[in-house]
């Protein structure tokens, strides 16, 4: 079985070093295969797949999470990021104060259009002035989200067409720039085959070096069962890995180790994977409900995940996705979405996850 040295080589690049280490041709790879199948459009599903030596190493890596969750309070190299959802439609709700330990607000957001051009008013003006208000009171950097679900689909068009790629990422320069966005988060639900794979990651491209001449950033929510490949990886600064939404129970700490996983052995570095936590519950028949909404109709224990038939994320289990995230060496974690969480402190998953991203020290410079 490797070690935890064996896989701090894998994670860091380190190959050689790893290579000495581990003698990978040994184990019998006839023996492993990859059984999990948690999402009925994912195309592996159902195909059990033989793994290659990363497979079989990220397997018993996010084995020795299941059983092993250290704690916060120990030394990282990179900041830890919490990058949190805001819809239009939860803004009325947010104060400043909420966003103590949010490194990112992603404001959702933005319809992209068939031709590029985006109206004269993308967003509406009140709702602009309550963004620059919390913006100025909190200090929190802003992203604006283009697409998302019930909202992608003029994506096929769009980046289909060259000259509209143009149009619309100069737009979005534009409006980021006179409004105070940081960037953008991409988030097409769902292109679908090699073709319209390769335009999206064209836009991305393109929008990267605009973007970042401008100092803007410019990443990409993903769901747990896509793989949008290489070139779309190497083109943002993050992907926002959305690890829940599976079939019942939907995110649990098992899946989300997975889907890291997944993600990893498709190509995405672990530096800019944000592993998604969902804000609420959801239950057999798929019907949602807010954390909210769970904690007010029930005694909540930390260790709880499931209240009438929904399933969330606890506290204790978000602590033991922080925990994994850091070890990990991900960039942080993503919410969806921060207008679903309990306004009682006691309660709210926001104040559990400041609590422990304070316990979080930089890593000193001296060694």
């Amino acid at each position: 079985m490797p070690t935890l040295q064996d896989i701090r080589f894998l994670l860091q690049g380190n190959l050689d070093g790893f290579q000495q280490s581990l003698e990978v041709k040994k184990i019998n790879q006839t023996q492993i295969h990859h059984l999990t199948c948690e999402h009925p459009f994912k195309p592996t599903c159902g195909k059990p797949r033989l793994l290659n030596w990363k497979s079989v190493v990220l397997f018993f890596w996010g084995g020795l999470f299941l059983c092993h969750s250290p704690s916060l309070s120990q030394e990282v190299g990179q900041p830890f990021s919490v990058i949190a959802y805001l819809p239009e439609y939860r803004i009325s709700n947010l104060q400043p104060n909420q966003l103590e330990c949010v490194t990112e607000l992603i404001y959702f957001g933005v319809e992209p259009p068939a031709d590029g051009i985006l109206p004269h008013q993308p967003i509406q003006p009140e709702t602009l002035a309550k963004l620059h208000q919390l913006q100025e009171k909190s200090g929190c950097p802003m992203l604006l989200s283009v697409g998302g679900w019930g909202r992608s689909q003029h994506f096929p068009a769009l980046v289909s067409n060259v000259s509209a790629r143009k149009r619309f990422i100069r737009s979005l320069k534009n409006l980021c720039l006179s409004h105070h966005f940081s960037g953008v988060d991409f988030d097409w639900e769902h292109p679908k085959g090699n073709k319209a794979m390769d335009a999206y990651a064209a836009l991305l491209k393109e929008t990267r070096a605009s973007f970042h001449a401008q100092g803007l950033k410019v990443t990409l929510a993903l769901a747990s069962w896509q793989d949008l490949g290489n070139k779309a990886y190497e083109a943002v600064d993050r992907v926002h890995l959305m690890s829940y939404d599976h079939n019942y129970p939907q995110a649990t700490f098992e899946k989300s180790v997975s889907d890291v996983k997944d993600l990893i052995i498709n190509g995405c570095p672990p530096e800019k994977i944000a592993l998604g936590i969902p804000f609420y519950g959801r239950d057999r028949n798929r019907q949602a409900m807010t954390y909210r909404e769970l904690a007010a109709n029930a005694d909540l224990d930390p260790a709880l995940n499931e209240i009438h038939g929904y399933a969330f994320n606890g506290r204790d289990t978000l602590t033991q996705k922080m925990n994994y995230a850091l070890q990990a060496k991900l960039q942080g974690i993503m919410i969806w979405e921060i207008g679903q969480d309990s306004f009682d402190a006691t309660t709210s998953l926001l104040q559990s996850i400041c609590s422990q991203v304070q316990s979080i020290k930089p890593a000193s410079s001296e060694k």
